[in-house]
């Protein structure tokens, strides 16, 4: 039978009374550990260690706990920078500017600065008011400001924000911060220039735009800073005009050598801020753009950068085949939490990729797709991996994601309004516009307002929640899309590697915004074709013209090719040029009476909303 357990009762002050010879058990224990302790220290005074065995039985278990942070002691520090995470030794031979002004500095920079980035050791943070973040300085890039400068209106604005700054008053929004900052490019260049002036390469970026640094390093390696380069996002203005910039958000890069002809005989910028066409403009980028536009030898274009640089947000960016495995190297307009977003995917994805690899569109989409799709389309890819020829109809998933309230967007887009749906006999609801891409091969998506279903032809955006009054309802095709994943496996190395032997980013077209046609029957080049540069705009050296001019100019070209051709065989010219004006569908104003099947050769579209207002005579 086993003994009953002892109890021992508590005194009437709560504490535990022991008996005697538990507290005698105790005093022996502690004698025989300190005699084993003196014993101890008398064998190591005797008989001391080298210290070879110390470090090595150290490292020994250092190596077994953490075996592949190559002897970190700080895995969350270190783990980022293994992989295509590892660090780009031009890193080291790069500047990045990020500008921002007081107003807006402490929603956007301080997740620039919340992680510990030894990828980009030269880091310069421009803004209107010098201050602190943490241990990051923020350098005012107008305490210098010339006296041309002090003479502009918006420098009222500055003196506002400082006077606020000095006086520990709440900083309410710019009033002209969109004209002040424009003064911030010229002195902040100069500043990043004088201070390294051995640096190969110089990017620019807006305080709310995510950088995938690593990338882009890559990308650089394969262009020669002693060339003069500008790099970027092709945007298009117009004043009297058409010119090209690279968009400030979207970030830019200026090589060495185009630093230095900019600089050299103006270290601090201002007779580059002088000059009639900065001040004629009204943001920095474009009048950046116009100055290096019109500089000796150098195009009107940009030098390379398509579809690698957004100007927008993650939600309007659009994924398409041609894109599928192309590097993807910034994206503007991001709130402070898309900025934490972006750089956890990226801390998780680079290290599974090898050290030769980059963020690609394919990766953002299955990696940074809202949940809604991501997880139902992982489940219709791993279908199709296991070789079910349909899983919409053998296990039941649903070919499309349909989400309400949600506005997509639209690619290449085609529309069917209610009279198409009329004349179609069919309602026009969710259905209609569902069987209406159906239809369509090439649809990836469709978005339905109160007036239109529209089509995302050649790809699709993603896109984001709308206000329920807008009644936008949202279908993106699941199975194709994966088809395109089956076809085209986005960590296939052999595909990835083939992209970049194509070339990433080739020449300044901006296939984001229109439609070029390069995605129109696009199939997989042969291993060792090299990319062709994106049709470019048509330039313009005369002065914008009404657009109804402008097809009545092409009308008229097509008429005088009808009647040379028409000379040529022997025909009666004036009959072609009847033919051609007469037929084209372009009345005596010259302005044809029914819309094209697309925009005629030379003319831009202008479907898309521009960054600059249009001056366009005549609208």
């Amino acid at each position: 039978m086993p003994s009953k357990a002892a109890y021992t009762p508590l005194g009437h002050d709560g504490r535990h009374h022991s008996s005697s010879s538990s507290v005698w058990d105790r005093r022996r224990i502690m004698i025989v550990v300190a005699v084993c302790l003196s014993g101890l220290l008398m064998f190591s005074f005797l008989w001391p260690p080298s210290y070879d065995t110390i470090k090595q039985t150290a490292q020994s278990t250092l190596d077994k706990i953490s075996p592949k942070l190559d002897g970190s002691k700080d895995p969350k520090q270190q783990y980022p920078w293994v992989g295509a995470g590892k660090i780009h030794p031009l890193s080291k031979d790069a500047i990045l500017m990020i500008k921002t002004g007081h107003s807006v500095v402490y929603d956007r920079v301080p997740m620039h600065l919340v992680w510990p980035r030894p990828d980009i050791p030269n880091r310069f943070v421009y803004s209107d008011v010098a201050l602190e973040i943490g241990e990051h300085q923020v350098i005012d890039a107008l305490a210098n400001a010339s006296d041309y400068v002090k003479t502009k209106g918006e420098y009222k604005e500055y003196i506002r924000l400082n006077n606020l700054f000095r006086n520990h008053a709440p900083i309410s929004p710019a009033h002209d911060g969109w004209m002040l900052d424009k003064w911030k490019f010229a002195p902040m260049s100069a500043h990043a220039w004088r201070e390294h002036r051995n640096a190969k390469w110089f990017v620019t970026i807006d305080g709310d735009t995510y950088l995938f640094w690593g990338t882009l390093m890559r990308w650089l390696a394969t262009y020669d800073p002693s060339k003069s380069l500008y790099l970027g996002y092709d945007e298009i203005g117009y004043g009297s005009i058409k010119y090209y910039f690279a968009h400030g958000g979207a970030g830019y890069i200026l090589s060495q050598k185009l630093m230095d002809d900019i600089f050299v005989n103006d270290p601090q910028g201002f007779a580059l801020e002088a000059k009639p066409d900065f001040s004629g403009w009204p943001c920095g980028d474009c009048a950046f753009g116009v100055i290096i536009g019109n500089m000796p030898g150098r195009g009107k274009h940009l030098d390379g950068g398509a579809d690698l640089f957004q100007h927008d947000g993650y939600d309007v960016l659009i994924f398409r085949k041609r894109l599928w495995h192309s590097y993807l190297i910034s994206l503007h307009h991001n709130s402070a939490a898309n900025l934490m977003d972006l750089r956890e995917f990226e801390e998780k994805l680079l290290p599974t990729l090898p050290e030769w690899d980059g963020v690609r569109y394919c990766d953002l989409w299955e990696g940074f797709s809202p949940a809604f799709i991501r997880e139902p389309y992982a489940k219709y890819t791993e279908a199709l991996g296991r070789g079910v020829l349909d899983p919409a109809k053998e296990l039941g998933l649903n070919r499309s994601v349909v989400m309400p309230g949600w506005k997509s967007g639209d690619v290449d887009k085609v529309s069917c309004d209610w009279n198409c749906a009329k004349q179609k006999g069919v309602p026009f609801d969710v259905a209609h516009c569902e069987k209406f891409c159906d239809e369509n091969a090439k649809c990836f998506g469709w978005l339905m307002s109160k007036t239109d279903c529209t089509l995302s032809i050649n790809g699709w955006r993603v896109g984001h929640p709308a206000p329920a009054s807008q009644e936008w309802t949202s279908g993106w095709r699941l199975d194709r899309i994966a088809t395109l994943e089956q076809e085209m496996p986005c960590k296939n190395t052999t595909l990835r590697a083939d992209a970049d032997e194509r070339g990433h980013g080739v020449g300044a077209g901006r296939g984001s915004l229109e439609k070029t046609g390069l995605d129109e029957g696009w199939v997989l080049p042969p291993k060792g074709v090299k990319n062709q540069a994106q049709p470019l705009p048509p330039d313009e050296k005369e002065k914008e013209k009404p657009v109804a001019a402008a097809a009545a100019d092409v009308a008229m070209a097509a008429a005088k090719a009808a009647a040379d051709k028409a000379e040529a065989a022997g025909k009666d010219a004036g009959a072609a040029v009847a033919a051609a004006v007469g037929g084209g569908g372009v009345s005596s104003g010259g302005v044809r009476s029914e819309e094209p099947s697309s925009a005629p050769a030379g003319i831009v579209r202008m479907d898309i909303p521009l960054r600059i207002p249009l001056r366009i005579p005549g609208m």
